[in-house]
């Protein structure tokens, strides 16, 4: 019997210090998913308001968090310099025009860098960031990303289409700002390793999904699952779990695509 327990506790202290050590991997720290911060809940995506997320930056402000770059994260894998503990990155999807109006300006004020991923397609038309205001979020911190062309589910093209949808938006983007465009997020989550490869051909450094990626690690730069925040993170136990390095670590994987028509997207998974 005492072999037994032995054993056990063995076998317990042997899985905690594997989760402490893995938690410490620069692969896993959290990167947080918005998509609107303002008040139109009529919107088919995720909803954040202004007063929540005002409360979300003050609390990774007032818990001493480290926020960094998309960029930075993805060139910082592999490195042996290991990145702060209590370290996050921030992004938006689909760039809605609240994200300047609201989100900008708190940003700006806390000192975030964040990236902002916008269809090209969508650049400058009503409910949108126009050009003038995504060079300005450039100038202060707040990069730009490439959603696609016209944010469509990517594994549902033949292979031209999703190559045009992943390179031509890069292009556009980068001719209408001025600013390099290094970073890739699939419309919906969904990808797959072909789309994967088109991204990296086209000349991306890495690429967000949302908890639809092959591993939890974080491993694949071209895979980055991401963490939803929503209105109901507003207490600090709950933005400490989604903030924690081992969150990713009970999360379920989704299947990365289902069906052709991407119906399996649409709820825009967490």
């Amino acid at each position: 019997m005492k072999r037994f327990f032995l054993i056990v506790t063995l076998l317990l202290f042997t899985a905690v210090a594997g989760v402490v050590l893995v938690s410490f991997s620069n692969s896993l720290v959290p990167i947080l998913m918005y998509h609107s911060v303002g008040a139109d809940s009529r919107l088919q995506t995720p909803v954040v308001s202004p007063a929540v997320f005002a409360k979300q930056i003050e609390f990774l402000q007032k818990n001493g968090f480290f926020v960094i770059s998309l960029e930075e994260y993805v060139r910082s894998a592999g490195k042996a310099t290991q990145l702060p503990y209590k370290c996050v990155v921030i992004t938006f999807d689909d760039g809605y025009e609240d994200n300047y109006a609201n989100a900008y300006p708190l940003l700006k004020a806390a000192g975030f860098p964040a990236t902002v991923f916008i269809p090209s397609d969508y650049l400058g038309t009503p409910g949108y960031i126009s050009s003038d205001q995504a060079k300005e979020m450039c100038a202060n911190s707040i990069m730009i990303g490439s959603h696609s062309v016209s944010h469509a589910f990517l594994p549902s093209l033949v292979a031209d289409a999703y190559f045009r949808e992943v390179r031509e938006s890069k292009d556009l983007l980068e001719k209408r700002l001025g600013s390099p465009v290094n970073l890739l997020c699939y419309p919906l989550g969904g990808y797959s390793a072909e789309t994967a490869e088109a991204a990296r051909k086209a000349g991306y450094i890495g690429a967000c999904t949302t908890n639809r990626s092959a591993s939890v690690l974080n491993t694949d730069l071209f895979a980055l699952n991401r963490i939803k925040l929503t209105e109901r993170d507003q207490y600090d136990l709950l933005l400490w779990a989604k903030t924690s390095r081992i969150y990713n670590l009970f999360r379920g994987i989704r299947n990365f695509y289902r069906n052709r028509e991407g119906r399996a997207c649409k709820q825009y998974c967490m």
